[in-house]
């Protein structure tokens, strides 16, 4: 067991990356959902 194709620092940074893309979605996710709130709040005043 010298030699691992994967070693866990590799493995932590993809995990790290991948962690990132999904934090960016939900982003992207919750400003879509906040904008379309105050999008209704703005036509229900109006």
């Amino acid at each position: 067991m010298r030699h691992m194709p994967f070693s866990p620092l590799a493995g932590r940074r993809w995990r790290q990356a991948d962690e990132g893309i999904h934090s960016l979605n939900n982003a992207r996710y919750s400003a879509a959902c906040l904008a379309i709130g105050l999008f209704g709040w703005v036509v229900q005043l109006a």
